[in-house]
């Protein structure tokens, strides 16, 4: 029976609080397990006052076997364990631990599919960084080292954890891609949990008819502000009886997008900044359409908070959105990236809440059951009482 579990995460910040990170502890809390955080120290950790156990230490703290030794749980989640924690995980193993890597990825994450037709390699970075990139990945001799880098990690630990069932998907194949197969029996699917102001809250499902959209619009390489504002644009110019609201940072970045290319439907966007999480629930719970043009996401927890208010999902075709959407009970997903595709989309979304075809209660109902913390925690101790 497990009764202490430790989730290592070494770039947490107080905002991972309210993300996956923060609520997968609150979840093993909330199942009557013992759970604590550790990472390394850093100032923005200074005036944070936790609401669980913080156990702060230094790089070197990670490679030492004594300092795991020492924790009383006998396995560790360990939050992105690839690339360049092969030292930790050795020390994690001396001391006699048990390892759950805790990815957060589409699964995209190697030759052949993180590759030229990946949108995160065509947008993410500088061109000379992208040109790196392609290089980089061109080259067998360093694309092999960098993937048996990785998949020496993924032997090194009990379990795996990845967050949509494409992306799983995803892994599997690259598994076999890279003659790695038997991997495949200790990585499981699970989905991100979303903490409970939006999956326990009593929604009238009054609904209206607005999009919204979540996100860091300051980040237009993921979240793809552009394709937001003119898909929007597109879509009011047409179906007049609705608005759009946009809330996230970026604030200057989605107005100077609407002044060029939607100065005429500026009326209907109201664009609201950051906004405190017990506001947005208001804002959910009187939409309809949820709408995510990014470019990559490796769940999107702003749409798996907007499922639980009965939103359905309008996005592009990434693994997560697939995954919330259901296909078309819950929500659309783009054939493309297009401003067209993504545009057929919203409005296609938008005949199904006019035929009733969409039912925000049944939406919500399914998706609270499926994300809810504990749900989520009872699945990861199942796995940790496995290995």
């Amino acid at each position: 029976m497990i009764k202490n579990i430790s989730v290592f995460f070494e770039n947490f910040e107080p905002l991972h609080e309210a993300k996956d990170a923060g609520q997968i502890i609150f979840g093993l809390i909330d199942t009557g397990i013992n759970a604590e955080l550790i990472t390394r120290d850093k100032n923005c950790l200074t005036q944070y006052q936790p609401s669980f156990a913080v156990i702060r230490a230094k790089n070197n703290d990670f490679i030492d076997v004594n300092f795991w030794e020492n924790f009383e749980s006998k396995v560790i989640i360990f939050y992105y364990g690839l690339h360049y924690y092969k030292k930790y995980f050795q020390a994690i193993k001396a001391a006699n631990k048990k390892i759950i890597i805790k990815l957060d990825s589409h699964g995209q994450l190697w030759y052949p599919l993180h590759y030229f037709h990946s949108q995160y390699f065509m947008h993410s970075g500088s061109w000379l960084r992208r040109l790196a990139r392609i290089i980089k990945w061109s080259i067998p001799f360093w694309r092999r080292a960098i993937v048996q880098a990785d998949l020496k990690q993924l032997e090194i630990a009990d379990a795996v954890i990845i967050e949509s069932p494409e992306a799983l998907n995803n892994l599997v194949y690259l598994y076999n891609y890279w003659g790695k197969p038997e991997l495949t029996t200790k990585t499981y699917f699970i989905s991100h949990p979303v903490e409970p102001l939006f999956t326990d809250s009593d929604v009238a499902f009054k609904k209206e008819n607005i999009v919204i959209s979540v996100g860091r619009w300051d980040y237009p390489e993921a979240k793809n502000p552009k394709l937001l504002v003119k898909t929007l644009t597109n879509f009011l110019r047409v179906k007049k009886d609705y608005q759009a609201k946009i809330i996230g940072s970026g604030e200057d970045v989605v107005k100077k997008l609407l002044n060029r290319y939607g100065n005429d439907i500026g009326d209907r966007v109201e664009i609201l900044g950051c906004l405190a999480h017990d506001q947005l629930l208001g804002h959910l719970e009187t939409a309809k359409i949820f709408f995510m043009p990014s470019r990559w996401e490796s769940f999107g927890m702003a749409a798996a908070e907007a499922v639980c208010c009965g939103c359905s999902i309008v996005g592009t075709p990434l693994a997560p959105l697939k995954y919330l959407s259901r296909q078309g009970l819950s929500g659309e997903t783009a054939v493309n990236f297009s401003k067209q595709a993504v545009s057929a989309t919203l409005f296609l979304a938008a005949e199904k809440w006019e035929r009733q075809e969409y039912n925000p209660r049944e939406i919500a109902d399914f998706w609270r059951k499926k994300l809810d913390r504990k749900i989520i925690a009872k699945e990861i101790i199942k796995i940790a009482e496995k290995i």
